[in-house]
């Protein structure tokens, strides 16, 4: 079951149910960042942007308009 297929199924229970649903996911630890997030230098972002911005220069100028 994906992610997104559970935030659906969170929408169709009852308010109680959802605002526990909503509990436990907020007390649940990041498993990615576990010292705090992670931080970029800006070089390697503005190299990485910029390379992901030309490969789906499509896709971005669709979502523009």
């Amino acid at each position: 079951m994906s992610a997104i297929e559970i935030l659906e199924l969170n929408k169709t229970l009852p308010r109680a149910d959802q605002a526990q649903v909503n509990a436990f996911v907020r007390e649940l630890p990041d498993a990615e960042t576990p010292d705090g997030p992670a931080v970029m230098d800006a070089d390697n972002a503005r190299q990485i942007s910029q390379r992901i911005f030309a490969e789906n220069r499509e896709l971005f100028t669709k979502l523009a308009q």
